[in-house]
């Protein structure tokens, strides 16, 4: 049976389809499952995303449905798999970014991670760990009032610092002149809050997730 190459845990259901979306439009055979078993519907596709509905849900209850929906995901056996959150980093004040992040490294036994929130086609940048909304700095955009998961800390690291007890750092890039974006000195710590250009154009190459 074909495995998937790349899986997905998506805290919203809104956020699973955008992903599912952005896939399937890149060209990968790609399947949304928002309620039920992967593994039934995951056969011949080259990506699932899993909807786990945990954005608004508390710190405690975030982890445990992220971790049972990595678990899940796990067992296909993928190269890759990634916790979808909103690319505005919003969420409760105690979650659920960290928890889900500390769930699914739990779940697979990692160590570190690069917490990646920029879209730049959706107008969301980062730099030097601080995050806007098109030109604004996140903490004067409309989502700073958002109803359920108000988002009014730009700095990025802070944030998940304060939603997890493991360290997060920004990346500083190097000053070397022939270095590449992945050349960049960050302090070790389970999570690297990054800006998208070290990870999308230099440690992700077709070298790196050719079979």
């Amino acid at each position: 049976m074909t495995r998937p190459v790349f899986c997905a845990v998506a805290d919203d259901d809104t956020g699973a389809t955008d992903l599912a979306g952005m896939l399937s439009e890149e060209g990968l055979r790609t399947v949304l499952v928002v309620d039920g078993d992967p593994e039934r519907w995951s056969a011949g596709y080259d990506a699932v995303v899993l909807g786990a509905g945990s954005r608004a849900l508390p710190a405690g209850e975030a982890y445990l449905r992220t971790r049972e929906a990595t678990r899940k995901l796990r067992s296909l056996a993928p190269r890759v798999i990634e916790i979808k959150y909103c690319s505005t980093f919003d969420s409760t004040t105690e979650g659920n970014i960290g928890p889900s992040l500390d769930a699914a490294m739990d779940e697979l036994a990692e160590q570190f991670t690069v917490a990646l929130p920029a879209l730049p086609v959706n107008g969301r940048t980062t730099y030097m760990g601080h995050h806007f909304v098109r030109r604004q700095l996140l903490s004067a955009s409309p989502m700073r009032d958002h109803p359920l998961t108000p988002m009014r800390n730009p700095d990025l690291v802070s944030h998940l610092q304060s939603q997890t007890a493991a360290w997060g750092w920004r990346s500083t890039p190097s000053p070397a002149r022939n270095s590449t974006p992945c050349e960049t000195k960050a302090s070790r710590s389970r999570y690297w809050t990054a800006s998208v250009t070290p990870i999308s154009k230099a440690c992700v190459t077709p070298s790196r997730i050719s079979p």
